[in-house]
């Protein structure tokens, strides 16, 4: 996707690119100075307007939000989110029952007439309420992404009656398109032991409450977790299909 009005031009790209390059005419010297002076100001302008993109993703319809969003669009954001991390470098922060916590940083330092060797040290000092909030926020950033790289947790978001997980046109489409060429849905049961002596299913339920961090054990991949609502090998109802 190319933007109507993008961060940079061409032209800074280029001269942001070529900034570290030794020889020089002072005509390029002054050049870059003007295009560090620039791309500064354009990067300032963007973080500040962070706050303003989330407001926009808060407060507009889902669905047209959802529009202007790819899979493309995730490794770049956390990429500078990585970047972002290295240069503030925020430590590690440790919390102690009565007495203040701590920020620690532990770091090896190369050793002069050894190569590849390195020595280990640490330092900590007493954190500060920033560094606290921010660890914690980290945190809950780190649990937060559990959801979309664990396969045994449970996403803490009901859906309503009768919603599917991916909607059936979109189901379809992918099928027809070979971008998909396998699917299975499944709904787990447990047996229910009648009056007349007969095994019926019944629908395995959990509480909305506990959703949060709820392992499971989906149909299809190796059990993993003890989980007290899921028999061993819990009975299911499975659609299972293939592309053409």
């Amino acid at each position: 996707m190319i933007l109507e009005t993008p961060l940079l031009t061409v032209e800074q790209r280029k001269r942001l690119i070529a900034r570290d390059e030794k020889k020089e005419s002072e005509l390029e010297a002054y050049k870059k100075r003007h295009n560090d002076q620039v791309v500064l100001k354009k990067f300032g302008d963007y973080i500040e307007s962070i706050p303003d993109i989330l407001l926009i993703m808060k407060h507009m319809p889902p669905e047209k939000i959802t529009k202007k969003l790819q899979l493309a669009q995730i490794p770049p954001m956390l990429d500078m989110i990585d970047v972002v991390l290295q240069k503030i470098n925020p430590w590690p922060v440790v919390e102690r029952d009565g007495d203040v916590p701590l920020v620690y940083m532990t770091m090896g330092e190369r050793i002069k007439d050894r190569p590849g060797e390195c020595t280990v040290e640490s330092m900590a000092w007493t954190a500060t309420a920033e560094e606290i909030a921010i660890n914690r926020r980290l945190k809950d950033h780190i649990e937060a992404l559990q959801y979309f790289i664990d396969p045994y947790l449970i996403n803490p978001i009901c859906l309503e009656p009768r919603e599917q997980i991916v909607p059936a046109e979109d189901a379809l489409k992918a099928i027809r398109s070979q971008t998909r060429r396998e699917f299975t849905i499944n709904t787990y049961f447990k047996g229910i032991r009648g009056a007349d002596g007969l095994n019926y299913p019944q629908h395995i339920t959990v509480k909305e409450d506990d959703l949060k961090f709820k392992r499971w054990n989906p149909k299809g991949i190796p059990r993993k977790y003890d989980v007290p609502e899921q028999p061993e090998e819990p009975p299911s109802s499975s659609d299972t299909g293939a592309g053409a």
